[in-house]
Parts: C-alpha cells; sequence; structure tokens
C-alpha cells in the first residue's frame, strides 16, 4: 500500500511538467540617444514582470533561464522575432504566454508598444501601446493596458500600496 502512494507521488512531482505562466521577453529599445541601449529593455522587461506577478498574481519564467533560452533558440529580441521561434520556446520550456515589446525613449518621456502571445492558441492574444514620462509608470500602465481581461490578485484586491525600491546600475 505504502508502494502505491510513494508511486502516485513521484508521478505528481515528476511526470508532470512544472509551468510558468508567462515569460517577459527583454524589450527591443530604439532611441536616438545612445545613452539608451540593450540593457535598458532587459532591466524594464524585469520591471514589468515584477509589476505583472504582485498586480495579476502570475507566476512568471526565470529570467536567467530565459537568457539563457533565447540564445539556444537563436532569437534577438533586439531584431525580428517570429512567431514559430516563441511558439517552440513556449513548448519547450513549458511557457503559456510570452509577453515581448517595443520601448522608445521620447522626448518627454517613453513609450512602449506590446504583444502578448499564447502558446497554447499559437498567436497574439492582447496588443497595446502606451505613453508614460518615467519607466515605473510605463511599467504600470501597460501591464494594466495589455492585462486588462485578467483579474487583480485577491492579495492586491485586499491590501493596499507596495513599498518596493529598485536599485538601477
Amino acid at each position: 500500500y505504502s508502494n502505491v502512494i510513494i508511486a502516485i507521488v513521484v508521478l505528481l512531482l515528476f511526470g508532470m511538467p512544472c509551468f510558468a505562466d508567462i515569460a517577459v521577453l527583454p524589450y527591443k529599445v530604439e532611441s536616438a540617444d545612445s545613452s539608451y541601449s540593450e540593457t535598458l529593455g532587459s532591466e524594464y522587461a524585469k520591471l514589468v514582470a515584477i509589476a505583472l506577478h504582485i498586480q495579476k498574481g502570475f507566476s512568471l519564467y526565470s529570467h536567467d533561464l530565459l537568457e539563457n533560452d533565447l540564445k539556444e533558440f537563436s532569437i534577438d529580441p533586439q531584431g525580428v522575432v517570429e512567431s514559430y521561434k516563441l511558439n517552440v520556446l513556449g513548448k519547450a520550456r513549458y511557457i503559456d504566454s510570452i509577453q515581448i515589446g517595443t520601448l522608445t525613449k521620447t522626448k518627454k518621456g517613453f513609450t512602449v508598444k506590446s504583444v502578448l502571445y499564447d502558446v497554447a492558441q499559437d498567436k497574439v492574444v492582447s496588443r497595446c501601446t502606451e505613453y508614460a514620462d518615467t519607466l515605473f509608470e510605463l511599467a504600470q500602465v501597460e501591464m494594466r493596458s495589455l492585462y486588462l481581461n485578467y483579474p487583480d490578485s485577491p492579495t492586491v484586491q485586499q491590501k493596499g500600496a507596495y513599498d518596493i525600491a529598485f536599485l538601477v546600475d
């Protein structure tokens, strides 16, 4: 009898893939100012991912693993990214959805154009174009717009504002 229970536990732990709900790819950066580089796109993606996790409660695919996967699957977020590559990445790594976008520095702030790609449906399920004065405001506005049809996390609905500090080097 105990062998059956052990077998069931092993199957549950190792037989089922562990799904990461959302992967946020580094953003393509467009700016005439050379001080804004590809690293800004990567840092902004992390900012959006944290906002998404706090506000919507989604689990996230690791940025460290994602960086390695982008190289392995020959995906360059600073170039053109084909949907079939996103599909292969998502299925290989058990990712449900992939967010990708372009971040542009304007005279008065920042603009972002982003899409949410659903791996199971093999199509873009949401798009947004947003503008804000700061990257922090932009991340919040973009997340709310792109995930408009998804409810907020129950913990966000019960609690007040979060205090978060970001250190960008």
